[in-house]
């Protein structure tokens, strides 16, 4: 990907970051930190039914103002290994400026102040060492490794790869956790006060990057790291590529083939979420745009061969379940295969990866993991392709070639 010079200028930050201050490195970022060395001196009773023998800390960037400035709290948590969790979160204003512009030229901008918040989050472990579905990290012994090893530089590259991937693994079930509590804790406050400015917290709406770090509190040795939350949330470069042809197409189509209007609304809603780093939102755009782009079918299909007028079409969406439009009713129209178990055809592996995982997070609050998300959004694509694939080569031509139903090409998203 060519990047500008923004882009440029954040990389090289992230870079000397990493340089400077990362890859734990023996360098102490007390400065910070607001529970640092000496704050742990003055607020450590607070802890005292933990008997503290590490702290994990990061700060993360929240996308809203939340009235707890100035103020931190404590919440305390025993795991099923018998490991006791204190969590520490602590809160500062970010203010900046942003604009009105009331449609006018930029210098009749009016500035104003804006606000996010910083929380800075430390979990404070009786052990170092924790398990994670049956595997043991020792995070200290393996942050300890990853800084001697990087000092002496003399080490086994794969044992050095593997513990990097330990110490990442137990950093983000850590993060976890301590986001879910925090969000127990907002969501509270925003109901018993009525605050609707507040919302829940996960992956997609903090800052890509942050720094992390733990700390040995025998004798306060620090370990510095940086990890990524969300690549998808990169910031990109403007984008200038414009195409003088693609616009007078777009001004053709536009009073002719309108179709598919809703189908293409929700689908590039979802492309633009992802490129934003807003995965959650993405997968569900991008299965409204299927079910839409489905039901569309239907409707022409009863419309053009069946003669349903408007209210008899409305009937059988109300009476017929999207589920049985799949299994049932598509294979009168399209013909192809529609069984949704058969292994490996494109109907399965979208309906297997993306469907399930959309009602999971919909219906029951669940965070996928990010490969979890590549993998659902490339099902998705095949099946779009293979359905636009019968339409074109369909009996009916009232289905070939819509303009607003091109073949999607999409490349494979990696991790």
């Amino acid at each position: 990907m060519k990047m500008n010079e923004q882009n440029k200028k954040i990389t090289k930050y992230i870079n000397e970051l990493n340089k400077k201050y990362c890859w734990s490195n023996s360098k102490n970022l007390d400065k910070f930190y607001s529970l640092n060395k000496k704050t742990y001196q003055q607020t450590k009773k607070i802890y005292k039914d933990i008997e503290p023998s590490f702290i994990l800390q990061f700060g993360i960037i929240l996308p809203i103002d939340i009235p707890f400035t100035k103020n931190n709290f404590s919440t305390f948590l025993k795991l099923d290994d018998g490991n006791k969790l204190g969590f520490t979160f602590h809160f500062d204003t970010l203010k900046e400026k942003s604009y009105f512009y009331i449609g006018k030229p930029s210098k009749f901008r009016k500035a104003f102040d804006t606000y996010r918040t910083r929380c800075e989050i430390s979990v404070l472990m009786k052990s170092a060492v924790i398990k994670i579905d049956d595997i043991v990290y020792n995070i200290e012994k393996d942050m300890q490794f990853v800084k001697y090893a990087k000092h002496k530089k003399e080490y086994d590259l794969s044992a050095f790869i593997d513990t990097t991937k330990r110490v990442f693994s137990a950093q983000k079930f850590l993060q976890d956790i301590a986001i879910n509590d925090l969000n127990e804790v907002l969501l509270n406050y925003a109901f018993l006060s009525g605050d609707d400015t507040i919302c829940s917290i996960n992956r997609d709406n903090i800052e890509f990057a942050s720094h992390f770090r733990g700390v040995s509190l025998v004798n306060w040795e620090t370990f510095n790291w940086m990890t990524v939350h969300n690549v998808q949330a990169y910031p990109r470069e403007r984008n200038s590529n414009f195409n003088a042809d693609f616009l007078a197409q777009s001004m053709i189509i536009r009073p002719t083939e309108n179709y598919f209007y809703a189908f293409k609304h929700h689908l590039q809603d979802s492309k633009y979420m992802m490129a934003k780093g807003q995965t959650i939102g993405s997968l569900i755009e991008m299965n409204t745009a299927i079910e839409v782009l489905l039901t569309q079918i239907l409707v022409l299909y009863w419309s053009a061969e069946e003669k349903l007028g408007i209210n008899e079409i409305e009937a059988k969406l109300e009476d017929i379940s999207f589920m049985r439009r799949i299994k049932v009713e598509m294979q009168k129209v399209l013909g192809g295969n529609w069984d949704i178990t058969k292994s490996g055809k494109p109907l399965h592996e979208w309906y297997e990866n993306s469907y399930l995982l959309r009602n999971r997070i919909v219906h029951g609050g669940y965070m996928p993991e990010m490969n979890e998300v590549f993998k659902s959004m490339n099902a998705s694509y095949d099946f779009i392709n293979y359905v636009i694939d019968l339409m074109n080569k369909s009996k009916y031509e009232f289905l070939h070639g819509l303009n607003a139903a091109y073949k999607i090409d999409i490349k494979t998203m990696k991790l």
